[in-house]
């Protein structure tokens, strides 16, 4: 899965989200 965003924030910041079967804290 490829996670792209201009804003981040307008998504989950602040949520850990699934990327690539791995944890990324936005």
């Amino acid at each position: 899965a490829v996670y792209l965003a201009s804003d981040p924030s307008a998504f989950h910041t602040g949520d850990t989200l699934v990327i690539d079967g791995g944890y990324t804290i936005y």
